[in-house]
């Protein structure tokens, strides 16, 4: 009976021990299964997460192609509208050399000087950027076209920085006109004696002078257009009806849509030149991004 009673007590010991494994082994599975459906739950947060991301960038670089593609055809829309103004512009001053002149040899040198800056404008008017060289073709030309019409009422010269590469340096196309052609209607026109326009092009920056263009990426490029008119303010003070240049306020909207676009702005600045300084006129300064 003493044999039976330690057997007795060591099965239920052991019973005992068998029965708390095994409620440990099912605390175990218990726990192994939690922390799975734990981790699972993690995983397809974190999926969903990542999904709604990716599905924002998606739409967002979508949103930001659609709203590239609407400026770039604005840009477009309001270059094409500058050609019909300036066409219309040109053929109203072969009008006034042809009515003023019975010059054949003059009304046969205009038109040519026309006609050839009327492939220029419909040939880099449709870029959005064209090499600086073919821009200055552009204002020589249409500046030759004007000495004409005007019969010599004033100079010009355009000066143009040794350090810069005209063929490699990039602009937007048909800046510089509308501004030369305010100078001209509104400025030089209403003075007495000649008038003198002149178009600078150099590198606004504090790179050496030996920097060579592919190096100068972080610099701007600095173009002035200065004339000795009457300046702004006598300009506003005329009573008669103004010359309104139409060109002048697109390339406005254009330089704001562009900028849109960029991270690094193009800036203008319009001056008027203080008679304190001994010179009237009309400054206008672009700082564009060099590309």
């Amino acid at each position: 009976s003493i044999f039976s009673e330690v057997s007795s007590k060591q099965i239920a010991e052991m019973q005992t021990k068998y029965e708390t494994e095994k409620k440990e082994r099912e605390l175990k599975v218990r726990q192994l299964l939690l922390d799975k459906r734990k981790y699972m739950l993690i995983g397809l947060a974190f999926i969903l997460v990542f999904t709604v991301i990716i599905a924002f960038l998606v739409l967002y670089q979508n949103k930001l192609r659609s709203f590239q593609k609407s400026l770039i055809a604005e840009q477009k829309l309001l270059r094409l509208q500058m050609n019909p103004h300036f066409i219309f512009n040109a053929l109203d001053s072969i009008q006034t050399v042809i009515s003023n002149n019975n010059n054949n040899e003059l009304s046969v040198a205009y038109l040519s000087r026309f006609s050839e800056l009327m492939r220029l404008i419909l040939e880099y008017s449709k870029e959005e950027y064209i090499p600086l060289e073919k821009e200055i073709k552009i204002i020589t030309h249409y500046l030759e076209l004007q000495k004409l019409r005007f019969q010599d009422k004033f100079d010009y010269r355009i000066e143009i920085s040794e350090q810069l590469d005209t063929e490699l340096t990039q602009i937007p196309p048909m800046l510089c006109q509308p501004f030369i052609e305010n100078a001209l209607e509104h400025g030089i026109r209403h003075k007495t004696g000649k008038g003198e326009i002149v178009v600078r092009f150099f590198y606004e920056d504090n790179l050496p002078a030996d920097t060579k263009p592919a190096q100068r990426q972080a610099g701007l490029l600095q173009i002035e257009i200065e004339d000795n008119g009457i300046g702004i303010a006598k300009t506003a003070g005329l009573n008669q009806k103004q010359h309104k240049s139409l060109a002048t306020a697109i390339t406005i909207e254009r330089l704001i849509i562009f900028n849109k676009r960029k991270k690094r702005k193009i800036t203008m600045d319009i001056t008027d030149i203080s008679p304190d300084s001994g010179k009237t006129g009309t400054k206008i300064i672009f700082k564009i991004p060099v590309t």
